[in-house]
């Protein structure tokens, strides 16, 4: 069930993306105020909001949190002005993933919420865009990955991929790689000329792959949905659809597409999408639930992380449609290929893999730094499972 205080925040973000103003409740405004930082979205909420509106001891409050956010964010775009600057240098070819990319199509990019800055080379430039990077005086974290390698410093956290994250398994894999083959080709400066971001159709597909990765996974927030929401009304239905439409049906994800932009469209008043009018609303309403119940990354329920082993392998085959032991299992074997490389070649090797990295695990729990098992596991796991299934991520029209 959406909260009093849920329905205030949609529509305060309703106003702040798309000008739609409508009377609001009077709800427990601190309440509004927490809902937006577990959702990542306490600066456009707030730059929605009028003083008069709320009490003057919760506008300050929120005002100081939002006001830390928009510092965070302007050093965050700062950092992906100086990979675009250091990479030019270097004549490396890149695109930023996400990032400063979804935050173009915001009224007021500095309102999107940044994290860190994600981006894309070509495999053989790893060791070159690496060495860029360290010579800038940050570290590589050392953190084995499927996709990137991380390289940190005091105020700078830059992910460098070299695959495109949450890329799905199979035929579905094979055709998002032929779509995206001219990635970084297809790159194009922002209007300030200070970094490369992907064509439209390439940041759709991006998108469409995070979300379904992470929504499998701990969990997305309304940041997500904020972001599918603001690229939607970026273009014309009937150019979007052209675009967009064959594609994705041959990926799998056009169902998935069409369910969260009805969810767009009812809560965030989005006014483009109609054409996704007829996906199903008992699904678009039980989907936006569980966004709103799970918040940014699962902050507001972290066992969802825990869930996530039980769901499937991070989406990228779909929902499982086995047991939840048989999920796990995978998962587990998921882990150890990714840490251990060479347990793709020496199969013996997973047994001990399981033990190491599942003592790992439990030691992580003990010290505080992983949520603890709870008994809520397998119901919230059986319940999340059912509802992505309905989804039907990466079944494409024609899965021969």
């Amino acid at each position: 069930m959406i909260t009093g205080a849920q329905k205030t925040l949609c529509a305060l973000l309703a106003r702040a993306l798309f000008g739609v103003s409508e009377p609001l409740e009077e709800p427990d405004w601190r309440a509004v105020m927490e809902e937006a930082q577990a959702q990542s979205v306490t600066l456009l909420a707030l730059r929605a909001l009028k003083p008069e509106e709320i009490a003057p001891e919760v506008y300050q409050q929120w005002e100081q949190r939002a006001n830390q956010m928009l510092v965070n964010n302007l050093r965050v775009i700062h950092n992906h002005a100086l990979l675009h600057r250091w990479l030019t240098e270097a004549e490396i070819p890149y695109v930023i993933l996400k990032g400063c990319a979804s935050a173009s199509y915001y009224p007021v990019p500095e309102y999107r919420q940044m994290g860190d800055v994600d981006f894309l080379v070509s495999p053989d430039d790893v060791s070159r865009a690496g060495a860029v990077l360290s010579a800038q005086g940050l570290s590589d974290w050392n953190e084995p990955h499927e996709c990137h390698v991380v390289y940190k410093g005091k105020t700078m956290h830059y992910e460098l991929h070299y695959g495109l994250p949450g890329m799905p398994a199979g035929k579905p894999g094979e055709r998002v790689k032929a779509l995206t083959a001219d990635l970084l080709e297809a790159a194009k400066l922002n209007e300030n000329g200070e970094m490369l971001l992907p064509s439209a159709l390439h940041h759709g597909i991006i998108l469409l792959l995070h979300t379904c990765h992470h929504l499998t996974g701990e969990g997305v927030g309304l940041r997500h949905l904020c972001d599918w929401a603001v690229f939607l009304n970026s273009m014309e239905d009937s150019a979007f659809c052209e675009l967009f439409e064959e594609k994705m049906k041959a990926v799998g994800l056009w169902q998935f597409a069409k369910v969260l932009t009805r969810c767009c469209r009812q809560y965030l008043k989005c006014p483009a999408g109609a054409w996704a009018d007829d996906a199903d609303l008992a699904l678009s309403d039980a989907l936006m639930e569980d966004i709103l119940a799970g918040g940014n990354f699962g902050k507001k329920d972290q066992q969802r992380i825990n869930q996530a082993y039980l769901i499937s392998n991070r989406g990228k085959s779909g929902v499982s449609e086995g047991s939840l032991l048989k999920q796990f299992a995978a998962s587990m074997n998921n882990v150890v290929y990714t840490k251990w490389e060479k347990s793709k070649k020496w199969k013996v090797l997973l047994p001990a893999g399981w033990v190491w990295f599942g003592a790992k695990r439990a030691v992580q729990i003990a010290q505080g730094k992983r949520p603890a098992l709870s008994g809520t596991l397998l119901q919230g796991a059986a319940e999340r499972r059912a509802l992505y299934s309905r989804l039907e991520l990466y079944q494409p029209n024609d899965p021969q």
